[in-house]
Protein backbone atom coordinates (compact mmCIF):
# COMPACT_ATOMS: atom_id res chain seq x y z
CA UNK A 1 0.00 0.00 0.00
CA UNK A 2 1.15 3.19 -0.99
CA UNK A 3 0.44 6.23 1.73
CA UNK A 4 2.25 10.02 0.24
CA UNK A 5 2.09 12.04 3.44
CA UNK A 6 4.35 14.84 2.02
CA UNK A 7 1.32 16.25 0.06
CA UNK A 8 -0.71 17.14 3.62
CA UNK A 9 -1.10 20.64 4.30
CA UNK A 10 -0.96 22.13 8.06
CA UNK A 11 -4.62 21.80 7.57
CA UNK A 12 -5.21 18.48 6.52
CA UNK A 13 -2.50 17.09 8.51
CA UNK A 14 -4.18 18.32 11.96
CA UNK A 15 -7.18 16.48 10.68
CA UNK A 16 -5.36 12.93 10.46
CA UNK A 17 -7.48 10.30 12.47
CA UNK A 18 -10.77 12.45 13.19
CA UNK A 19 -13.70 11.23 12.37
CA UNK A 20 -16.39 12.50 9.39
CA UNK A 21 -19.49 14.24 10.68
CA UNK A 22 -22.49 12.33 9.74
CA UNK A 23 -23.77 12.64 5.93
CA UNK A 24 -27.35 15.03 6.44
CA UNK A 25 -30.35 13.50 6.10
CA UNK A 26 -32.15 14.32 2.97
CA UNK A 27 -36.09 15.19 3.98
CA UNK A 28 -38.89 13.37 2.79
CA UNK A 29 -36.43 10.12 3.73
CA UNK A 30 -34.61 7.92 0.63
CA UNK A 31 -34.69 8.58 -3.15
CA UNK A 32 -37.64 7.57 -5.08
CA UNK A 33 -37.12 4.89 -7.85
CA UNK A 34 -35.80 6.97 -10.62
CA UNK A 35 -34.94 9.77 -8.99
CA UNK A 36 -30.75 10.71 -9.32
CA UNK A 37 -28.93 10.15 -5.97
CA UNK A 38 -26.17 12.53 -5.54
CA UNK A 39 -22.49 11.08 -6.10
CA UNK A 40 -20.54 10.04 -2.90
CA UNK A 41 -16.68 10.76 -3.08
CA UNK A 42 -14.98 7.04 -2.80
CA UNK A 43 -12.02 6.18 -1.22
CA UNK A 44 -9.17 4.57 -3.18
CA UNK A 45 -6.06 2.11 -2.38
CA UNK A 46 -3.34 1.38 -4.38
CA UNK A 47 -0.95 -1.46 -3.93
CA UNK A 48 2.45 -1.44 -4.37
CA UNK A 49 4.31 -4.16 -6.62
CA UNK A 50 5.59 -5.54 -3.67
CA UNK A 51 2.44 -6.86 -2.24
CA UNK A 52 1.89 -8.81 -6.01
CA UNK A 53 5.37 -10.06 -5.79
CA UNK A 54 5.00 -11.38 -1.83
CA UNK A 55 1.21 -12.87 -3.22
CA UNK A 56 3.17 -14.94 -6.12
CA UNK A 57 6.09 -16.21 -3.58
CA UNK A 58 3.40 -17.61 -1.27
CA UNK A 59 1.57 -19.21 -4.19
CA UNK A 60 4.55 -20.94 -5.27
CA UNK A 61 5.30 -21.87 -1.62
CA UNK A 62 1.87 -23.23 -0.95
CA UNK A 63 2.59 -26.77 -1.67
CA UNK A 64 5.43 -27.80 -0.51
CA UNK A 65 4.88 -26.00 2.87
CA UNK A 66 1.29 -27.42 3.49
CA UNK A 67 3.08 -30.70 2.97
CA UNK A 68 5.72 -29.83 5.17
CA UNK A 69 2.63 -28.46 8.19
CA UNK A 70 0.79 -31.88 7.42
CA UNK A 71 3.55 -33.66 8.30
CA UNK A 72 4.53 -31.83 11.54
CA UNK A 73 1.26 -32.08 12.49
CA UNK A 74 0.86 -35.70 12.03
CA UNK A 75 4.50 -36.30 13.73
CA UNK A 76 2.98 -33.82 17.01
CA UNK A 77 -0.05 -36.04 17.09
CA UNK A 78 1.88 -39.07 17.21
CA UNK A 79 4.17 -37.86 19.78
CA UNK A 80 7.08 -38.27 17.26
CA UNK A 81 7.97 -33.95 17.07
CA UNK A 82 11.22 -33.43 18.67
CA UNK A 83 11.83 -29.71 18.57
CA UNK A 84 15.39 -28.53 17.81
CA UNK A 85 15.65 -25.99 20.67
CA UNK A 86 18.68 -24.61 19.51
CA UNK A 87 18.47 -24.60 15.80
CA UNK A 88 15.11 -22.84 16.56
CA UNK A 89 16.47 -19.89 19.23
CA UNK A 90 19.31 -19.80 16.68
CA UNK A 91 17.30 -18.68 13.57
CA UNK A 92 14.84 -16.36 15.71
CA UNK A 93 18.12 -14.19 16.68
CA UNK A 94 19.51 -14.35 13.05
CA UNK A 95 16.65 -13.46 12.06
CA UNK A 96 15.97 -10.28 14.35
CA UNK A 97 19.26 -9.46 13.63
CA UNK A 98 18.98 -9.54 10.26
CA UNK A 99 21.82 -12.02 8.96
CA UNK A 100 20.88 -14.61 6.26
CA UNK A 101 20.83 -18.02 6.80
Amino acid sequence: MKVNETSLNQAAASQIGKTQPPAPVQPGGPPKAGQAQPRQPSDQVQLSDFSSRLLQTSEAQSPTRAARVDQLAADYQAGRYQPNSQATSRRIVDDAIGHAS
